[in-house]
């Protein structure tokens, strides 16, 4: 019997000490100010709490939440939120394919070019700014940032139309995530610019920054 107790007992100490550490591990949080997300919004408004004693910065992009179509994955992640959405039973909802262009005219394949040309272009000026950390926020210490970073349920690329789509009469939450490579930053940022923040106390943050679930109102397929 003790030692059922004993064992109780440390099993119990260990899952608090757990919390403790995951509490103190959250030095920046994301707070989505927006009590609800609808198929109007054009954007999340976004709080960035920075409740450490350190001052960081991240190469969060707010010009826009979907991938660029001129990076690959590593440098999306790197750069972009990514927003999940979940259900009332804490399941994922994937983003649904709704559209393909599949009959190319020669209109439809001037504008897809033209789609391209503009994101080849939106790219090249991003990376620019990005290696130098010229677009990158400053989170300073005991401190917080309000941001606006575009988000619709609906979205196209140059070839592709994307949406996320509900169920009738099912909850949904939106949660939002963003973590810092360091592979990613240390190739492709210049570490001049990395030294020259870290003369000045400002520091890359890698670690994964989560936010609050608000919810979601999404239009049920028919």
């Amino acid at each position: 019997m003790m030692k059922a107790i004993l064992v109780f007992n440390l099993v119990l100490l260990f899952l608090l000490c757990s919390c403790s550490l995951k509490k103190e591990d959250e030095d920046i949080i994301f707070n989505i100010l927006d009590t609800e997300i609808t198929q109007y919004n054009s954007h999340i408004n976004i709080n960035i709490i920075n409740k450490s004693n350190s001052t960081y910065f991240i190469t969060l992009d707010t010009t826009r939440s979907h991938y660029y179509g001129g990076f690959d994955l590593g440098m999306n992640e790197n750069i972009l939120i990514k927003p999940i959405i979940y259900d009332e039973n804490n399941d994922e909802l994937l983003l649904t394919v709704s559209g393909i262009t599949k009959y190319m005219t020669n209109e439809i394949a001037m504008q897809r070019d033209s789609c391209f040309k503009s994101e080849v272009k939106k790219s090249n000026d991003f990376f620019n700014s990005f290696h130098r950390l010229e677009n990158s926020l400053i989170l300073y210490s005991k401190d917080s940032l309000i941001i606006k970073i575009p988000f619709k349920t609906k979205y196209k690329t140059c070839t592709t139309d994307y949406e996320y789509i509900g169920i009738p009469n099912k909850k949904y939450f939106l949660q939002i995530e963003y973590q810092m490579n360091k592979e990613v930053t240390d190739s492709l940022v210049s570490k001049e610019k990395i030294d020259e923040f870290r003369q000045k106390g400002i520091y890359p943050y890698y670690k994964k920054i989560v936010s609050n679930k608000v919810s979601i109102n999404l239009i049920p397929q028919n």
